[in-house]
């Protein structure tokens, strides 16, 4: 099914709709109830109102893409940091000593509706690059090297994370003693005061 803005690509697990005013793909499945449809070219059309008509083997299939517009999103309620000095619910930037490296985020989202499909991307800036997707409500990060991070939780009931609420959690690793400018310049002095 094709329309100005979208085009519904019907298959036999679902329908996948290309939106091409943003740029994004969402999927309909057997969360929405919409598998084992027919993919037969002649099993689909768009009446007068601009809702859309699947033949499927369940039965009729009619969506609205009106009410995709307006498609709910999760919402993220619960982000801390456990370390081991303690529990961390606020996001303002903590510290941490090179001995205390290993950190581990507890979140969560909620929508009501099926929270079974609530699906999370998470990065960690200053180690990963690019998002990781998830169902896990906790991310470990044993052993992280000295330096300046930003933990980043996105929620989202679709693949695309379009519109997906997001928190941050920014932390500061610092470097031993034994690696810092001043250990160097001492180190350095009292090795040249010693020739």
């Amino acid at each position: 099914v094709l329309t100005a803005n979208r085009l519904a690509i019907v298959h036999k697990r679902g329908i996948d709709i290309l939106n091409y005013r943003n740029n994004t793909v969402m999927y309909l499945g057997a969360d929405n109830n919409l598998d084992n449809l027919n993919p037969e070219i002649n099993s689909s059309t768009i009446d007068s109102k601009g809702r859309w008509w699947f033949g499927s083997e369940k039965g009729l299939v009619i969506l609205n893409p009106i009410l995709l517009e307006h498609y709910p999103t999760p919402k993220l309620s619960y982000l801390q940091l456990i370390s081991g000095t303690g529990i961390m619910t606020s996001p303002a930037h903590h510290t941490f000593s090179y001995q205390n490296n290993t950190l581990t985020f507890e979140y969560a989202a909620t929508w009501f509706t099926n929270p079974n499909r609530i699906l999370y991307q998470y990065k960690l800036d200053g180690l990963n690059k690019e998002w990781i997707d998830t169902r896990d409500k906790k991310q470990v990060f044993p052993n992280l090297a000295p330096g300046n991070y930003t933990f980043r939780i996105r929620a989202a009931i679709d693949r695309t994370f379009t519109n997906a609420d997001e928190k941050t959690f920014s932390f500061v690793i610092k470097k031993p003693f034994w690696r810092t400018n001043w250990f160097y310049f001492i180190t350095i002095t009292s090795a040249l005061g010693i020739f």
